[in-house]
C-alpha cells in the first residue's frame, strides 16, 4: 500500500488499528478454495483487553506511529504483533478508512487509520500478550455473542465500534 492510498503524507502523525477477522478454515493457504458451507463468514474477531480499563475494557489491536514505522500498515502490523503475537499479512489486509482526531488532552492531532485483516482459526493457538511492549493488554477471541455483549455494555471502545460500522466492516448491533 502506498501513502496516496491513505490520503496522508509520511510526515503526518497517525495511529493505526485493525479488525482481525477469524475464519473457521485456514483459507489463506488454499490456492483454489472449494466452497464448503459458510467458510466466507467469520466465526469471530480478535480484540484486545486492557486490564487497566475501568469502563471501556476492550479495543481493536493498534496504536501510535513510531519512528521505525514507514506507513500506517507497518504501524498496525507492529502493534498486532506486540499486542496479540499475530503476524499480519498484507495480502489478507484491507484499508477501511481514516478519521481525523484534533488535538486533545490525550494527545496531539493525528489521523486514525483503520484496517481489516483475516486469519484462520489455527493462528489463535499462538496468540498471546506476552510481548514486553504490550502494556499488559491481552488478546481475546470473541464470537458474535461476546462481541455484541461488549458493544451493548459499552465495554468495547465506542469510537472503534462507530468507525467499524461507518467503514462497513460490521453491521450495527441492535441497541448499540
Amino acid at each position: 500500500m502506498e501513502f496516496a492510498e491513505f490520503g496522508i503524507s509520511p510526515t503526518d502523525e497517525w495511529a493505526a488499528f485493525g479488525l482481525v477477522r477469524v475464519f473457521d478454515v485456514d483459507y489463506v493457504r488454499i490456492r483454489k478454495p472449494k466452497p464448503v458451507g459458510r467458510t466466507h463468514i467469520p466465526i469471530g474477531w480478535v480484540v484486545v483487553k486492557n486490564p487497566h480499563g475501568v469502563r471501556v475494557t476492550h479495543k481493536l489491536p493498534g496504536g501510535s506511529k513510531e519512528a521505525t514505522d514507514k506507513d500506517p500498515l507497518k504501524t498496525f502490523f507492529r502493534e498486532l504483533w506486540e499486542e496479540a503475537h499475530i503476524v499480519g499479512n498484507p495480502r489478507h489486509t484491507q484499508y477501511l478508512g481514516k478519521e481525523w482526531m484534533p488535538e486533545s488532552a490525550l494527545g496531539g492531532a493525528h489521523w486514525r487509520i483503520f484496517f481489516q485483516t483475516d486469519i484462520g482459526r489455527r493462528k489463535l493457538a499462538r496468540m498471546n500478550g506476552d510481548h514486553p511492549r504490550s502494556n499488559g493488554d491481552k488478546p481475546e477471541f470473541t464470537g458474535l455473542r461476546e462481541f455484541g455483549y461488549l458493544v451493548a455494555s459499552r465495554k468495547f471502545m465506542p469510537s472503534h465500534y462507530k468507525n467499524l460500522v461507518k467503514f462497513g466492516a460490521i453491521l450495527k448491533f441492535n441497541g448499540a
